[in-house]
């Protein structure tokens, strides 16, 4: 009698094991569909998907070259007197310098021979002509130019993408931050291995196979994930939304830590499970402010003891971006299709059609 109670409890025991490891497993894989983007990390493997979205987002990279010139005070030059000949007489000292940027982009259209890709403006646009002016004693801004410095070229290059090196700026907005950059891959040649070479260079350009969707959706802790270039390194990262349709433009917050580099990344989120990932927007900016600091001359080379010595050499101001991790602000989908739809006319007019944008 004894052995078949003990039996008995010890097939309680395993319906019991059983059941509670069923109701384990249909938690870790039931998938709440309610429409809404997902607020909880996904369920299911999402490394294939991951990738593919990773393999349309490239890394710009952007080098500018100024010449500038420095003139004395007593000169007066100013930007109505300036001209060639008042530089050649006037300048006391020529030189010329280089302005890095990268970034990243997303490949969102491929028709025919063209392909077109989404980033930011700041990225790309560095002015014409940049103007330093003295300033009096009580540190106002006179009109008298100290130094000017104008650009000489600009070097435009996909990094991954060889065949876009020295892409064109399709259209852009400084003010919405937003760019198309693209390229007319046509060989202007007749001989048949010309389209050879065209074809086979489309093929390696992957394009976004995702649908757009909603960022005035997104609800405060929503789950997305970044994919971008920070430090000029490809990286996947999640964050979680706040501040949704914080403006007339369904902007929004993300908690991520936005490096340099990983402006124009792209970010995605999930409705109702893998893999239903949609476009919802692209990162541009995060909170910073300038701090600014007196340092020694360059030249100056110093030890460990020299601080208990007083410095006598010239003194210069700088500055220096203190970045606050963890605040990153999104442009939203829907004001980037905007700005592709206020731009449809120029983009026909160069052979690209606005319809085809973020279609596959």
């Amino acid at each position: 009698m004894k052995k078949i109670n003990i039996l008995f409890l010890i097939m309680l025991l395993l319906i019991s094991l059983i059941s509670c490891q069923r109701g384990l497993t249909r938690l870790e894989t039931d998938q709440i569909k309610d429409g809404k983007y997902d607020s909880e990390y996904p369920r299911l493997p999402a490394s294939e998907y991951l990738e593919e979205l990773a393999d349309a987002v490239k890394l710009v990279s952007i080098l500018t070259f100024y010449e500038s010139y420095d003139f004395k005070f007593e000169s007066k030059i100013t930007k109505e007197n300036l001209s060639k000949e008042v530089i050649k007489n006037e300048a006391i000292v020529r030189y010329n310098f280089e302005r890095p940027s990268t970034g990243s982009a997303t490949v969102i259209y491929q028709l025919r021979n063209k392909v077109a890709l989404l980033t930011c403006a700041h990225i790309i646009n560095f002015p014409d002509t940049v103007f330093i002016y003295y300033e009096d004693e009580f540190g106002i801004k006179t009109k008298f130019i100290r130094n000017v410095s104008f650009k000489v070229r600009q070097n435009n290059n996909l990094i991954d993408l060889p065949q876009l090196r020295d892409f064109d700026v399709l259209a852009m907005n400084s003010d919405m931050d937003i760019a198309l950059i693209g390229k007319d891959l046509e060989t202007r040649g007749t001989h048949s291995i010309n389209k050879v070479i065209t074809r086979s260079s489309m093929d390696l350009i992957p394009l976004l196979k995702y649908p757009v969707g909603a960022a005035k959706e997104l609800n405060w802790g929503s789950f997305v994930f970044l994919i971008g270039y920070p430090r000029a390194k490809k990286m996947i990262s999640t964050a979680i939304v706040s501040s949704p349709n914080y403006d007339r433009e369904y902007s929004f917050l993300i908690d991520a830590s936005l490096q340099r580099g990983m402006s124009g990344g792209l970010v995605v989120a999930i409705r109702d499970g893998i893999p239903n990932f949609e476009i919802v927007g692209m990162t541009n900016a995060v909170s910073a402010e300038t701090e600014y600091f007196l340092q020694p001359d360059r030249k100056y080379e110093s030890s460990e003891w020299d601080i208990n010595r007083p410095y006598t050499g010239n003194i210069y101001a700088t500055s220096y971006k203190s970045i606050f991790y963890g605040i990153t602000y999104a442009i939203s989908i829907e004001k980037i299709q905007r700005f592709v739809e206020e731009n449809k006319d120029v983009l026909k007019s160069k052979g690209y059609y606005s319809e085809y944008f973020f279609q596959y």
